[in-house]
């Protein structure tokens, strides 16, 4: 039979060894017929046991692959906005306000990730369209 108990505060792993022993030892006068043993083990150890050190080395490998994946994105982030350096000048010059400028650069990056382009907003052409075709 297994069991997992957590111990107080203050409690170290021989002192609930101890007191198992002891409480293992009162089962056995009361029913003769028990011959358990009590084996105290932190969950710790049992859970990682021996192969701790290929834990870290497999968190150390998802941790290169992650700062790869990122490296990556950033890098085709830059040569995007590199590619439209013009552009954002040329909206610049002609006069259109840095805020939507900012805007359109912050909803780029989402064609990124889904490999499409987003989807125009049409709420208020359908609103549009059907308060005109209401009044009709």
């Amino acid at each position: 039979m297994e069991g997992i108990a957590r111990l107080k505060p203050g409690v170290t792993v021989e002192q609930a060894g101890a007191d198992m022993n002891t409480i293992m030892a009162q089962l056995a006068r009361e029913h003769s017929e028990s011959s358990w043993a009590v084996l105290v083990v932190p969950l710790y150890s049992e859970v990682v046991g021996a192969s701790r050190q290929m834990l870290l080395v497999l968190l150390g490998a998802v941790g290169i692959v992650l700062l790869i994946a990122c490296a990556n994105a950033a890098n085709l982030l830059l040569v995007r906005a590199s590619a439209r350096q013009r552009e954002i000048a040329v909206r610049l010059a002609l006069g259109a306000p840095r805020l939507r400028v900012v805007r359109q650069l912050h909803r780029k990056p989402h064609s990124l990730t889904s490999g499409r382009r987003p989807r125009p907003r049409i709420g208020i052409r359908r609103r549009a369209l059907a308060g005109f075709s209401a009044s009709r």
